[in-house]
């Protein structure tokens, strides 16, 4: 899938790759080396053929009549049926990023069922990944609350297998 019609897809077939946040206002990216600094690492199961789309500073979408910018997660996996949404922190404070990390999902859940279609993809995780708590964990209820309210599954640990 091409969010928006972005150029900033990237194809991986790696079986094992990182995803950072760009350092001030640039794009999150993939990486194979130092995962010591990798915000979430990223399995592909089988090997077989992902596309990384960063969203956050690399599509631009503004509030209806402002010039103020949507808040959008930093990117997006996508493999066969499944499509993930991914948002990167680095905070001590676990409570804070997932927060704040579940508003932009949901926000981006939001514009992505305005202006794509999403039937094709029957898998449908959205991430707060943390790299200062990688595995952090969520109430049945809050993940819960978050499927019935986006139909996406919520994962908050910094490992995701596609």
């Amino acid at each position: 899938m091409t969010f928006f019609g972005t150029g900033c897809d990237v194809t991986l077939n790696d079986v094992l790759f990182g995803l950072r946040d760009g350092v001030g206002q640039s794009k999150a990216f993939y990486t194979l080396v130092d995962p010591t600094l990798w915000v979430a690492k990223v399995v592909n199961t089988n090997g077989g053929t992902v596309i990384f789309t960063p969203i956050d500073y690399c599509i631009i979408l503004y509030k209806p009549g402002t010039n103020k910018k949507e808040s959008t997660c930093d990117g997006m996996l996508t493999k066969g049926n499944a499509l993930h949404l991914v948002e990167l922190k680095e905070r001590r404070s676990a409570k804070k990023a997932k927060s704040k990390g579940i508003k932009q999902l949901k926000n981006t859940i939001r514009l992505l069922k305005a202006h794509e279609n999403l039937a094709p993809y029957t898998d449908k995780k959205a991430h707060v990944c943390n790299r200062l708590h990688p595995t952090a964990t969520i109430t049945a209820a809050t993940n819960k609350q978050f499927l019935d309210d986006t139909g996406f599954r919520l994962g908050t640990h910094a490992m995701i297998t596609v």
